[in-house]
């Protein structure tokens, strides 16, 4: 009897044993399938920022000669920069959101929306005869640090676009 019940305890204390291992081991294969996710996805942004940047560096040049020039800009400055500005405005709008990313979708979104306005503003207010680009500039950066908080909610560290592309 005493045998019948010690292997009964036996076989039960392996059944926990084997059933915890292999929790531990989905749990194991589970992080690893998380990594590689957060790894791509992390590839993914960096892919779309750095896509994000060379669209707007694409045709933003007589805008930064605008907005750097130490002397007075000149009418012709102007209108270069105001065309550039609505230049980058029109091929933002053309970007699509890379399918890794679609959880982010909202967000990049809004980032997109919110440059596009700010470029769409430069161009307007650079038509006018004393144009103020304070609030393209405040459109420009809220993007700027919304794109900074992706960038940490996906484990990377801040990026500035500000730093990329106004130089």
């Amino acid at each position: 009897m005493k045998r019948k019940w010690l292997l009964m305890m036996s076989v039960i204390f392996l059944q926990i044993g084997l059933a915890a291992c292999g929790g531990q081991q989905e749990m194991i294969l589970k992080k690893e399938n998380n990594t590689v996710d957060g790894t791509e996805q992390k590839k993914s942004v960096m892919k779309f920022y750095l896509l994000l940047v060379q669209t707007i560096n694409r045709a933003d040049a007589s805008l930064n000669d605008f907005e750097l020039t130490e002397s007075a800009p000149t009418l012709e400055m102007k209108v270069k920069a105001s065309e550039s500005s609505a230049i980058v405005a029109e091929e933002l709008s053309k970007l699509e959101i890379p399918e890794l990313l679609k959880n982010h979708d909202s967000n990049l979104d809004a980032i997109i929306q919110q440059l596009i306005a700010s470029y769409e503003a430069k161009a307007e207010e650079l038509r006018k005869e004393e144009p103020s680009l304070e609030q393209a500039n405040q459109l420009f950066q809220e993007a700027n640090e919304a794109l900074g908080n992706l960038f940490e909610r996906v484990g990377l560290n801040r990026a500035s676009i500000d730093t990329e592309v106004n130089s």
